[in-house]
C-alpha cells in the first residue's frame, strides 16, 4: 500500500507545490487568521471622506477556508496604503442602522472551491479587498455571513450606515481586526509593609493620593515593552485596618500624568471596632506611543469618604501588604 506524502521541505532538485508551502507558513505561524503588527490594514475614512475607504498598510495570515485545506494558510503585505472608492450609499427609508457592510480581505486562489469576487473579473490579481454588503447586523466575523461560507477571505471592518447616507465616516466603521500571534508579558511586583511603615488614607478629593506615600521605597520603576499597546491588571491592598464608617475609591495610575486604570469603590462595615480587609482595583487601558519602550512608576492612588464617623480610619501597618500585578500586551489599533 503506498503512502504519499508532499514533497518535503526543503530538499534540492525537487519543486515544493503552494498547498505545501501554505502548510509550513501555517506550521511556522500558528492556525487562525489576523494581522501582523497592531496597526496594519486598518480600515478609515479616505483624508477627503466620500464613499469610499482607505486601507492601512500591513501584512496579514490568512487560514484557508477551502473545504480539506484547513491546514494551509496564505501569507499577504500590502506594502503602501491603498483605498477602495465607490461604495453604495444607503435610501432614505428606516431609521438607525440601517444596513451593515463588511469589508474583507479575500484569497482569490483560483484552485478553491468558492469565492465572492470571481477571479476572472481581476485577472492577475491573487487577493483584493471586497466589500460585502448588507451583511447581518450582528456579523462581526466571515464566518456570520452565509454567502461567505468556505470562502478563504478575512473580515477587517464593518461600517454601519444609517438612512441616506454616502459619505463613510471613521464613526461609522468598526475594525475587526486581531493580531494573528499578539505578544504579552507579565510583571508581578509585591511588598509588605515594614514595623515603622504605616500611612492612612486621608484624601477626600480628586486626585485622591498615592497610598502608601512610600514614594521610590514602594516598588520600583517597570518598563513598558516598546510593542505594548495595552496593560491590564490589578492592585491589592491586603491587610488594610478599618475602623469606622467609611467608603472610597482606589485605582491604579501609570506616571505622573493622567493615565490610570478605572476606580473600584470600597465600603467598610459600620462599626467602632478595628478589622482586616483586603481591596482590591483591577483594570485596562490603551499605553500612549510616547510611554512605549520607557521605564514607569506603577502608583496606587485612593481616596476617602466618611460616613457616620468623620473620624473614620482606613490604614496600612505593619501588618499590611501591596501586590501589583500586570499584564503588557499587543492589540490591533
Amino acid at each position: 500500500m503506498a503512502v504519499n506524502f508532499m514533497t518535503p521541505y526543503a530538499m534540492d532538485g525537487t519543486v515544493i507545490p503552494g498547498a505545501g508551502l501554505r502548510r509550513q507558513l501555517q506550521q511556522s505561524a500558528g492556525e487562525g487568521s489576523g494581522v501582523i503588527w497592531p496597526g496594519d490594514l486598518r480600515v478609515s475614512e479616505l483624508d477627503v471622506p466620500g464613499p469610499g475607504i482607505k486601507i492601512a498598510a500591513g501584512d496579514d495570515i490568512i487560514q484557508s477556508r477551502n473545504p480539506g485545506s484547513l491546514r494551509e494558510s496564505y501569507g499577504v503585505s500590502l506594502p503602501t496604503d491603498g483605498t477602495v472608492d465607490g461604495i453604495p450609499g444607503t435610501g432614505s427609508g428606516g431609521s438607525g442602522v440601517v444596513r451593515r457592510d463588511m469589508v474583507i480581505h479575500e484569497i482569490l486562489d483560483p484552485n478553491a472551491a468558492k469565492h465572492f469576487t470571481d477571479p476572472a473579473t481581476l485577472p492577475g490579481v491573487w487577493s483584493t479587498i471586497a466589500i460585502v454588503q448588507g451583511v447581518p447586523l450582528t456579523a462581526t466575523d466571515v464566518d456570520d455571513v452565509p454567502a461567505l461560507a468556505d470562502v478563504t477571505a478575512y473580515c477587517l471592518a464593518t461600517i454601519d450606515y444609517e438612512a441616506s447616507t454616502a459619505t463613510i465616516t471613521n464613526e461609522m466603521i468598526t475594525n475587526r481586526r486581531e493580531l494573528h500571534r499578539p505578544k504579552s508579558d507579565r510583571v508581578l511586583r509585591t511588598r509588605a509593609l515594614s514595623g515603622v511603615e504605616s500611612d492612612d488614607l486621608t484624601a477626600t478629593a480628586q486626585p485622591g493620593q498615592t497610598w502608601p506615600g512610600l514614594g521610590s521605597n514602594l516598588w520600583g520603576p517597570i518598563l513598558i515593552p516598546s510593542w505594548a499597546t495595552h496593560v491590564r491588571g490589578l492592585v491589592r491592598w491586603n491587610g488594610v485596618l478599618l475602623n469606622g464608617d467609611a467608603w472610597g475609591d482606589v485605582w491604579l495610575r501609570i506616571g505622573t500624568g493622567a493615565v490610570r486604570f478605572e476606580s473600584t469603590r470600597f465600603d467598610s462595615v459600620a462599626s467602632g471596632g478595628n478589622q482586616r480587609t483586603v481591596i482590591e482595583a483591577s483594570g485596562s487601558t490603551a499605553i500612549p506611543e510616547a510611554m512605549r519602550g520607557t521605564e514607569q512608576r506603577f502608583y496606587p492612588i485612593g481616596l476617602k469618604n466618611s460616613g457616620s464617623a468623620p473620624s473614620s480610619m482606613v490604614r496600612l501597618d505593619k501588618s499590611s501588604s501591596l501586590t501589583l500585578d500586570v499584564e503588557f500586551y499587543q492589540a490591533a489599533v
